[in-house]
């Protein structure tokens, strides 16, 4: 009995870590604290592009910035029902986090591979050209989803 119960946890254990490990994206709720701040993008979901696997890991934890609360969670993909997009350079800063600047372990910074991308696809969006210029006003790529 003691065998089977100790079976089903280390499956159980294992399906977490590589539900974990599948994890590739990160959907993003944000929400005003204040009536008087909209946020201006609610509902979007990013992911990493030309970096080593795992590295969103780092940034898809929940935080509050001023008058703006984010609800982050680690998904297998972004839903493809997106309204817009927008594909940038990956750098230090867009990593989000201050974990993300250097090794755990090690202390050192992490390297960004040339080329590397972040792309957030955006899902309910309250001022559509307030995100399209926050986008582009950074060297973004914008785009609108053709089949939405």
């Amino acid at each position: 009995m003691f065998s089977r119960i100790l079976s089903a946890l280390f499956l159980t254990i294992g399906s977490l870590n590589a539900i974990e490990a599948l994890a590739a994206s990160c959907q993003v709720s944000t929400r005003s604290l204040s009536q008087k701040i909209p946020a201006v993008v609610t509902q979007s979901c990013y992911t990493y592009r030309g970096i080593e696997e795992g590295a969103i890991k780092w940034s898809c934890s929940d935080e509050t910035l001023g008058m703006l609360e984010h609800e982050k969670k680690l998904v297998d993909n972004c839903p493809s029902n997106y309204l817009s997009s927008c594909t940038s350079t990956l750098t230090q800063e867009s990593l989000a986090s201050h974990r993300a600047i250097s090794d755990i372990k090690t202390g050192t910074p992490m390297v960004i591979p040339d080329g590397a991308k972040i792309v957030t696809y955006f899902y309910s969006v309250e001022e559509k050209e307030q995100a399209k210029q926050d986008c582009t006003a950074l060297g973004g790529n914008w785009q609108n989803n053709q089949n939405n």
